[in-house]
């Protein structure tokens, strides 16, 4: 399996066709590496009594509502909580650890003045 390539080509010159060519470039770069390495990002929750577990297939947040938030995390996605304020997301498809994140982010946006919310 070592020395295999694969080779994008643009069959035209126009601004399209490059702009096309450098997005199937980087789709298929980002497979490579999720596959390879995989995708990890990780958050932090700034509050007082703000926490996060993980139930399951399931990201339980409380963040100052009367309820937690439950995000259901899709399938190839795995969460872990090291600590009660920090989550821990990874998966190989990299555009899905920044749509999880981007939900989890805006249950409770960082606020500009205390720093509480979600980073």
């Amino acid at each position: 399996m070592e020395g295999q390539q694969a080779n994008v080509t643009a069959k035209e010159q126009t601004r399209a066709a490059r702009a096309y060519h450098g997005m199937t470039r980087a789709l298929i770069q980002n497979m490579v590496v999720g596959v390879t390495k995989g995708y990890e990002k990780t958050l932090e929750i700034h509050g007082v009594g703000w926490n996060a577990a993980v139930e399951g297939q399931q990201l339980s947040m409380n963040v100052g509502f009367c309820n937690p938030i439950k995000i259901a995390l899709p399938q190839g996605i795995s969460a872990v909580t090291p600590n009660p304020t920090t989550v821990t997301l990874s998966a190989i498809d990299k555009q899905l650890v920044g749509q999880v994140a981007a939900q989890m982010r805006a249950a409770r946006p960082q606020e500009h003045y205390e720093g509480q919310g979600v980073r």
